[in-house]
């Protein structure tokens, strides 16, 4: 029981203190704004279009990253308490792989997409622009919250709660002194900056424990290879059904409904190669 409970506890005071951080967050966020030369109106319509529209878009794939966190934990954590060594590499390096690969498709999707969502389904340009402008916080985002679980399972709490804390001190800092500065687009780059920080802590402590090995070649350059060609793909759909006489909302959605597909489909075969030919090296290993 003690010895769950010094693990508990951080756990515990690691979500109050960021759900308190947060709060303290929302709290202050249409107060720089002001400071920034917006009046209150405007104020509270851009935070309510960056909290309410292109926020939820853009977090929302990271439900899939949550879940294969919570089952990644407890396997984490087995392999750590019999010191399989070579398991918890193997599960790391899949797991990197796998946030690294929906990151760069969600970054994909969402500039392809951005402007759309935004004009079309939101109707409000500016939700566009934030979607567009946080696409890049996706691989960051994903790959800090599976690290963050690798980093739990391998019962290093104290060292997750402390690179959590830092990012979110550093997005206060870029939202009480770049806001003001630079506007919104001062916060969304502290957002960045603070995930980015948060992933290479992660990464740093972890690779003290776990000798894993990092492919820039299979973990960047081929999933952006993918996305590229299943964004031209797309991309040439979109722009034959531009000829149709056919116009409207209904329209718009059916033929990016059918380009999406084309980009899911062609991403997702070049994923399914890959992972096959990763299992037969890893077995032949």
């Amino acid at each position: 029981m003690k010895k769950m409970f010094s693990v508990s506890y951080v756990l515990t005071l690691n979500k109050i203190m960021l759900t308190f951080l947060q709060t303290l967050e929302a709290v202050i966020f249409p107060t720089v704004l002001l400071k920034s030369g917006l009046s209150l109106s405007d104020s509270l319509s851009i935070y309510g279009i960056l909290t309410g529209m292109a926020l939820p878009v853009v977090t929302f794939p990271s439900a899939i990253n949550t879940s294969v966190s919570t089952m990644l934990l407890p396997t984490i954590a087995g392999a750590n308490s019999g010191n399989d060594v070579s398991g918890i590499k193997k599960t790391t390096e899949y797991s990197i792989w796998f946030s690294m690969i929906t990151g760069i498709f969600c970054v994909g999707v969402f500039l392809f997409y951005g402007d759309f969502i935004g004009t079309n389904i939101f109707r409000q340009p500016l939700a566009g622009e934030y979607i567009m402008i946080l696409a890049w916080l996706c691989p960051f985002l994903y790959l800090s919250i599976t690290l963050g679980s690798i980093l739990h399972g391998l019962g290093l709490t104290n060292n997750a709660f402390i690179h959590n804390v830092i990012g979110v001190v550093i997005r206060l800092a870029s939202l009480w002194f770049g806001v003001p500065v630079f506007g919104v687009e001062g916060y969304l780059i502290g957002l960045l900056i603070s995930n980015l920080v948060v992933t290479l802590l992660h990464s740093f402590y972890i690779h003290k424990y776990v000798d894993f090995n990092f492919s820039a070649i299979d973990n960047i350059v081929k999933p952006t290879l993918w996305i590229a060609i299943g964004l031209i793909m797309g991309k040439l759909v979109s722009y034959i059904f531009s000829f149709a006489d056919c116009k409207g909302l209904v329209f718009c959605i059916f033929s990016a409904g059918i380009s999406g597909m084309i980009i899911v489909m062609v991403f997702g075969y070049f994923v399914w190669r890959e992972s096959v030919n990763l299992k037969q090296y890893k077995n032949g290993v």
